[in-house]
């Protein structure tokens, strides 16, 4: 697919690649004349010329118009060029999703507390969509998405669907939607959404299922249904057949207070369930004083779906003093603190706060170039993978220390005798990460160290030989005899190696690249 960065689209620059997928690549972009940051989704051309890639792509445009939410991404346009691809201009956000906050950040289940914050205001943003007659169905932790201050964002409405009894709505063809087709990721999947023959069999309720699945995954740092282990045909089985694993065996210590309200959004009935998004978040508003420590401020969420409540207990008057106690409280006692004191106190309270707020300013900024780094090495091995000179010329610095050399070179020669040569005499190649690279800082430089694996099948090898005249003729007829040069290629075997590496990184720039081990795959 081709790449669109340094190209311009509409009023926007593309910077850099932000991800990709089976149809399409998401790209970062920024007005030419304000600034403002935005997401550029594009479908690659040779999908854009399907008819029925195109209605879709351009329903998703019409249901994210149609919805204006806090909580859901924005937006900005929409753009129809066959030839060139199909593009949608949405709100960027600077943050992480949420799959990779908790397998890749917290690496395990997130404290109960900022699981229900987070959750609440998922649950907001589809409460909104749902009367606003949208189902998701393709609701999954990787299409929430969390910004660095903590709102959620909700992504990815490809193949949502509009309920309408108008005729002029955006309503979904039949020819999208044909029977044995599956739209959405399976382990995700309502047990209704697995059987259904049209879009009609699905309500919103399917999406609470969905919703279910994915706080599970937030309580337990697990999937429900890891499709690591277990094949498609598995996961379908237990979704239309056998009951949730019990949290008490994943999360003990929360499984009282959370296993009713996940059995209930989990429910193979969807009559048994949470009936809407409101319904789901006021089983969960209960459990936040037990959850909340003391001196924690309150968090800051969208207050639609959590109306103040005013209870009609009386106040509880306040108790009588009798007048002989009350010369007794007028005398000063040994006990009470001075002034002097009073400021020590002051002091030390002010200076813990700094300390506290420090310290946390620390952890996001660390957070942020963490996360921001960890791109970066994503990026270099899809541009390896992808053979893409312009993707990997945007992640180096216009000088490196590239592969086997300690010297800086400009980054030009850098990619041509380091990796375009190479891509030149292989036929194919696979690179990948084996397993997450790991995060650390030195002085002022980032770090990224990781175990890349690469299997690659050379260009077969041209052989010329001179055919030999027969060996049966006299000595002055072989003499004469012209002789055939015979040129072959020669198949080479694949390759397979795993290299460990250091990418040293500085401005979210790449500036060296260290190979600490190289070994032949066992």
């Amino acid at each position: 697919m081709s790449t669109l960065i340094g190209k311009k689209l509409l009023n926007y620059k593309v910077e850099k690649l932000l991800g990709q997928g089976g149809m399409g690549e998401v790209y970062l972009g920024v007005h030419t004349e304000i600034g403002r940051k935005v997401a550029i989704k594009m479908i690659s051309p040779h999908l854009a010329r399907d008819p029925r890639i195109q209605e879709r792509f351009k329903r998703e445009a019409l249901i994210m118009a149609k919805l204006n939410h806090p909580n859901i991404v924005q937006l900005y346009d929409y753009w129809a060029r066959p030839d060139e691809g199909l593009f949608l201009i949405m709100e960027y956000v600077e943050g992480i999703s949420l799959d990779r906050y908790i397998h890749r950040v917290q690496c395990g289940p997130l404290p109960p507390k900022q699981a229900i914050d987070i959750f609440l205001q998922v649950l907001d943003a589809f409460e909104y969509a749902h009367k606003n007659g949208v189902i998701h169905r393709d609701i999954k932790p990787s299409n929430i998405l969390l910004r660095t201050d903590n709102v959620v964002k909700v992504l990815d409405f490809g193949i949502a669907r509009i309920i309408s009894t108008e005729t002029n709505d955006p309503a979904e063809s039949p020819s999208l939607t044909k029977t044995g087709t599956t739209l959405g990721t399976v382990s995700y999947m309502s047990p209704e959404q697995l059987r259904s023959k049209s879009a009609g069999d699905i309500d919103h309720r399917s999406d609470i299922y969905s919703l279910g699945v994915v706080l599970f995954e937030m309580l337990t740092g697990r999937e429900l249904y890891d499709r690591s282990q277990l094949s498609e045909f598995e996961i379908l089985v237990k979704i239309a057949t056998e009951p949730p694993p019990p949290l008490s065996e994943l999360n003990p210590k929360i499984a009282p207070d959370f296993e009713p309200i996940l059995k209930k959004a989990l429910a193979k009935n969807r009559e048994d369930r949470y009936q809407s998004c409101q319904e789901f978040a006021a089983a969960l508003l209960p459990l936040i004083p037990k959850y909340d420590k003391p001196d924690s401020p309150p968090p800051v969420r969208n207050p639609a779906l959590t109306k103040t409540q005013v209870s009609n207990v009386p106040p509880t008057p306040s108790p009588k003093i009798e007048p002989s106690k009350k010369e007794e409280l007028k005398k000063p006692s040994s006990q009470a603190v001075s002034g002097k004191q009073r400021r020590v106190i002051m002091i030390s309270g002010i200076a813990a706060l700094l300390i506290i707020a420090a310290v946390l300013w620390w952890q996001m900024n660390y957070s942020a170039a963490r996360n921001k780094a960890l791109a970066i090495a994503d990026s270099f091995s899809v541009a390896l993978n992808r053979h893409d000179e312009k993707l990997l010329a945007s992640l180096f610095a216009d000088t490196l220390s590239p592969f086997y050399s300690e010297e800086k070179v400009p980054k030009t020669q850098a990619l041509q005798k380091y990796f375009a040569s190479f891509w030149k005499s292989i036929q194919k190649d696979s690179v990948s990460w084996m397993t997450p690279p790991e995060y650390k800082r030195e002085g002022g430089t980032t770090i990224v160290e990781g175990t890349l694996y690469q299997h690659y099948t050379p260009k077969p090898q041209i052989v010329t030989q001179v055919e030999q005249a027969p060996a049966g003729r006299q000595a002055w007829r072989r003499a004469i005899t012209p002789r055939r040069t015979i040129t072959r290629e020669v198949p080479l075997p694949p390759i397979c190696k795993i290299k460990r590496l250091k990418i040293f990184i500085s401005d979210e720039k790449i500036r060296g690249i260290q190979l600490l081990d190289t070994r032949d795959c066992p």
